[in-house]
């Protein structure tokens, strides 16, 4: 009797120091959580007062998400996320040209001390050589397509194609229609309508990272461009950012819904470069067109073929030789990006964490 009494004394003080020793995990990882918040927070601050001096591209704009890490060296900010022991940066560093050299080797060093692989997506021209210096290999991903609005017109036999459509979709009762501000929740649920009709169209999925996708308060920090019809109803809506380039916007998602007629998003596109051109803006930013702007004559390395090969195999990037045709009825220029990395045999880790990156929504 004696010795079970002992046993259920045992049994009962065991519980007692397990609950105190879970009592202590869950302080603990409050209090971690609490100051990775904290962390997160005054990081936040000062990667909006570097992007603000310092930012240059359409792609800066996503750097303050809450999705990704940040390694601030002196007035330089790197955005990364990290995924099976591999480290993406989103694009360029973001500082002063002076400290940029320098940020790379000290952020590369501390990669290898956590014993991280590093590569840069989507870098521009502008440090490529910065990247060469430190070890790394570069290869060319594709080109984000750039609409000069101080020149664009619907004047000429090219354009005859987008004056046929406007006319025909105007005679039809459609019409464009810029949102700012508030988004109403009649707005909201039936831009949700819209998006989910286009989600669920094969092979198409919500992308991150260096990509908005579809929320309220993304929707929210947004400027809203919508087709109608005569009866008001919504039937395709594009958003526009701005990019930290001087005079740039973007356009981020499109989509439309199933009983939208055709060429509504060749005519969503124009109407809202029209816009933007009267509202005093310089240039329009579509995004990235993957594996394209390759110029006649240009050499492709065997690297760039495998990425292209195993870009094809994962189908991440959306059906990219489709975006490429599309951005291209409308682009005056290609600005090249590259994947900057230390060496080929991780090119095809590298593209499974990228494509995780990609489709995780935070």
């Amino acid at each position: 009797m004696a010795q079970n009494n002992h046993q259920i004394k045992n049994i009962f003080h065991n519980v007692r120091t397990l609950s105190l020793v879970f009592d202590l995990y869950k302080q603990k990882n409050l209090t971690q959580k609490l100051i990775n918040s904290a962390i997160f927070s005054e990081n936040h601050s000062i990667a909006r007062e570097i992007l603000t001096k310092h930012g240059k591209e359409a792609l800066d704009y996503f750097k303050l998400k809450e999705d990704k890490s940040t390694f601030i060296y002196k007035d330089t900010l790197i955005a990364y996320k990290i995924r099976s022991g591999d480290v993406i940066v989103l694009g360029d560093p973001v500082g002063p040209g002076y400290e940029i050299q320098e940020a790379i080797s000290k952020f590369d060093e501390f990669c290898t001390q956590h014993g991280w692989k590093l590569c840069f997506f989507q870098c521009s021209k502008h440090y490529l050589s910065h990247f060469e210096n430190t070890g790394f290999t570069r290869i060319k991903i594709g080109s984000e397509a750039i609409v000069d609005l101080e020149n664009f017109n619907l004047i000429g036999p090219k354009k005859k194609d987008f004056r046929n459509r406007i006319r025909r979709l105007e005679k039809l009762g459609f019409f464009t229609k810029l949102y700012t501000g508030n988004i109403s929740d009649q707005l909201f649920a039936r831009l949700q309508i819209i998006s989910n009709e286009w989600l669920d169209e094969p092979n198409r999925v919500e992308r991150g990272f260096s990509l908005g996708y579809f929320s309220r308060k993304y929707i929210a920090d947004s400027q809203i461009m919508t087709v109608e019809n005569e009866g008001g109803e919504i039937i395709a809506f594009i958003n526009l950012i701005p990019s930290y380039q001087e005079g740039q916007m973007t356009i981020d998602l499109m989509r439309k819904a199933k009983n939208a007629p055709s060429g509504i998003m060749d005519y969503l596109f124009v109407q809202a470069i029209l816009e933007l051109q009267t509202l005093g803006y310089s240039s329009l930013s579509l995004g990235l067109a993957p594996m394209s702007g390759f110029q006649a004559g240009e050499e492709i390395s065997l690297a760039e073929l495998a990425v292209n090969s195993i870009f094809k195999r994962l189908n991440f990037l959306f059906n990219y030789e489709g975006l490429k045709v599309f951005k291209d009825k409308f682009a005056t220029s290609w600005e090249p990006k590259f994947l900057a990395f230390k060496n080929i045999p991780q090119l095809p880790r590298l593209a499974l964490s990228i494509k995780k990156v990609l489709e995780e929504i935070d």
